[in-house]
C-alpha cells in the first residue's frame, strides 16, 4: 500500500491524537495503583500509537515494578512473565481504562486501507469475535474485508484451524500475525 498516502496518514494522526487523552487516564489509573509509570517515558516510546502492550513493557523497565512483579508472579531465575499476563492481570480491572472509541466506522476504515491500495484483515478475530458469532465475518466480507489474521500469538491451536476453516468457506486470506508492536533495533 502507498505509506505515503495523504487521507490515511491525516487519518491515522487524528486516530492516535484522539487515543492520547485515554493513554494519560491509563497511566494515571496504574499510578494510583502503586505502578511507577511516567508520561514522559510512554509517549518517548519508538511507538507512534502507544497501546496497552506499550505500556506493559515500560511498567517492567523500572525496578521497583519488577520487584512487585516478582513477587506477584512467583518469579524465579529463568521464569517469563509475559506482557499478556501482565496486561490480564493489571490492566482488566474497572478503574483501568484500556482501549478508547474510535469513531471510525468499519466501513469507512475499508474504503480507506483499500484507497491507499491495502489489503483489509481481520487482525486476530478470537480475540474479539466469539465462535457463535463468526457470522460477522461474512457481514465484514461483503463490506470489503478480504483477510483474517487466523494465525495469532492470541489464538489457541482450536481457534487458528477455526478461524482458517472460516477463512477457507468465505474464499477469505490467510494471514499470521505476532501482534508485536514494539522496535527491534
Amino acid at each position: 500500500f502507498d505509506l505515503e498516502d495523504k487521507q490515511l496518514n491525516k487519518t491515522l494522526k487524528e486516530l492516535q491524537d484522539n487515543h492520547i487523552p485515554q493513554v494519560k487516564k491509563t497511566i494515571k489509573a496504574l499510578q494510583k495503583d502503586d505502578w511507577v509509570i511516567k508520561e514522559k517515558d510512554v509517549f518517548d516510546d519508538i511507538a507512534s500509537y502507544v497501546g496497552i502492550g506499550n505500556i506493559a513493557g515500560i511498567l517492567k523497565k523500572s525496578p521497583e515494578n519488577w520487584e512487585r512483579l516478582k513477587k506477584d508472579f512467583d518469579w524465579h531465575e529463568g521464569k517469563i512473565i509475559p506482557i499478556t499476563q501482565i496486561i490480564s492481570r493489571y490492566f482488566y480491572k474497572s478503574d483501568v481504562p484500556i482501549y478508547s472509541e474510535s469513531e471510525m466506522s468499519i466501513e469507512s476504515a475499508i474504503k480507506l486501507i483499500k484507497r491507499a491500495g491495502g489489503k483489509t484483515v481481520l487482525a486476530h478475530p478470537g480475540k474479539h469475535i466469539p465462535w457463535r458469532e463468526d457470522y460477522l465475518v461474512k457481514e465484514l466480507k461483503h463490506i470489503g474485508l478480504e483477510g483474517i489474521e487466523a494465525i495469532s500469538s492470541h489464538h489457541s491451536w482450536q481457534q487458528i484451524e477455526h478461524w482458517q476453516i472460516v477463512a477457507k468457506e468465505l474464499d477469505l486470506e490467510i494471514t499470521a500475525g505476532s501482534d508485536f508492536h514494539g522496535y527491534v533495533p
